[in-house]
């Protein structure tokens, strides 16, 4: 791994690992851990590598606040109650120098709310969790003995896509874009399946 002295690791990183783990757990990314530790990401990366106890620390840790990110996506996708804290302008009982009242911020109420459901965090989450029933999947069905058409902005030129043979493109102008009809190319159709 030349270069990176272990005497270095084990005076500036060793002695910090708890407060590594807290950084991990609390969600700073390894360029901010680097940054505090006074030392590149890419030596941080490196003495991962190096030093098992590093990787482990940060690793575990990341997964704390990777479990407390899940759990606040789960709650934002089914919806979950809150208290909103009211503060009003009370007076203190307390009198200012100029023989006027004093007044202050008090909590006087707490209201219980609801946050509803997040439809956005109810699709990501069941995309990502359980993607073979959620995936928004197109199937694609390939018909070999057609040609494949491509409408490209004008400015941008196609580039060959088999370069084993030559293809003549055959361009045709459209409103502000080129048309290429491209012999043996296959036509992708879109073909969706209704759960």
């Amino acid at each position: 791994m030349g270069g990176l002295p272990v005497a270095c690791y084990e005076a500036d990183v060793k002695p910090r690992l708890a407060e590594i783990a807290a950084w991990c757990e609390e969600g700073v990314t390894d360029a901010e851990i680097a940054k505090v530790l006074g030392i590149s990401a890419n030596t941080l990366s490196k003495y991962k590598v190096m030093h098992e106890e590093l990787a482990e620390v940060m690793y575990t840790s990341c997964m704390i606040f990777n479990s407390k990110v899940a759990h606040a996506m789960g709650q934002s996708a089914l919806g979950f109650y809150y208290f909103e804290e009211v503060q009003e302008l009370i007076p203190t009982g307390r009198k200012n120098p100029d023989g006027t009242l004093e007044f202050g911020f008090q909590v006087t109420k707490r209201i219980k709310k609801f946050c509803p459901p997040s439809t956005d965090m109810q699709k990501y989450w069941s995309e990502n969790r359980d993607p073979r029933n959620w995936k928004n999947v197109k199937h694609i069905k390939v018909d070999e003995d057609k040609t494949f058409r491509v409408v490209l902005p004008e400015g941008m030129q196609i580039q060959q896509i088999d370069k084993s043979k030559e293809i003549d493109y055959n361009p045709t102008e459209t409103q502000n874009a080129k048309v290429y009809d491209v012999p043996g190319i296959p036509i992708a159709e879109e073909v969706t399946e209704d759960k």
